[in-house]
């Protein structure tokens, strides 16, 4: 049921989706906190981590759940790379190396994700996938290094982006990120090599974890 306002909507659901644009996550969320409904957020949850932070704390005052969507954390490979890990099975992460390449989005020239300002540009919109499964294999993050082809030179339409990680666990995680292969590709995978073993994946290959 379509409806004029966001009120209106708060009033008639239970559990918001919040599918905006990301620089309107935090209006949204912080909305549908305060009418005390469940939130689903896209990915990446806020631009700034000041605003992500009142998200969280919104939520937590208000008695709601909070939901980013993280995909690959329910990815059957991702999914079955973690349990390989948990169980010890190729000892400590060490290195870990991650792609996330696919074609420019096919969107109108102005639309929102070509804006830095309003998505955070294809690094922070596409990796931050990867970026959250590295947390998730290897720990928290104490340093980051990124470079991005599209940052680098703006006037060029297509980007391409490498973001080198250090965990507090001495483990260090590659991610190589692009928006600019042909279409329709979308090519993703995950190396985790540990101290007693390497879990390998490649979605172009269409196979099981090795």
């Amino acid at each position: 049921t379509a409806v004029a306002t966001l009120d209106e909507l708060l009033a008639q659901v239970e559990i918001v989706d919040v599918c905006t644009p990301t620089d309107a996550h935090t209006e949204v969320v912080l909305a549908a906190a305060a009418a005390g409904r469940h939130v689903v957020c896209e990915k990446p949850l806020a631009l700034d981590p000041a605003d992500g932070e009142r998200m969280i704390a919104a939520c937590e005052a208000a008695g709601v759940r909070l939901f980013v969507g993280h995909v690959l954390r329910y990815i059957a490979e991702y999914a079955a790379a973690k349990a390989v890990v948990a169980r010890g099975d190729i000892g400590t992460p060490a290195v870990l190396r991650l792609r996330r390449c696919a074609f420019r989005p096919q969107k109108p020239a102005g639309h929102w994700l070509f804006d830095p300002a309003r998505s955070g540009g294809m690094a922070f919109d596409l990796l931050i996938h990867d970026i959250d499964y590295a947390r998730w294999i290897a720990g928290d993050v104490t340093r980051a290094y990124a470079w991005s082809a599209g940052l680098d030179r703006p006037d060029r339409p297509l980007d391409h982006a490498f973001l080198t990680l250090t965990h507090a666990s001495g483990a260090i995680t590659h991610i190589t990120g692009s928006w600019a292969y042909g279409a329709p590709t979308f090519r993703t995978g995950l190396e985790i090599a540990g101290s007693h073993g390497l879990i390998s994946y490649d979605s172009e290959r269409a196979q099981p974890l090795l």
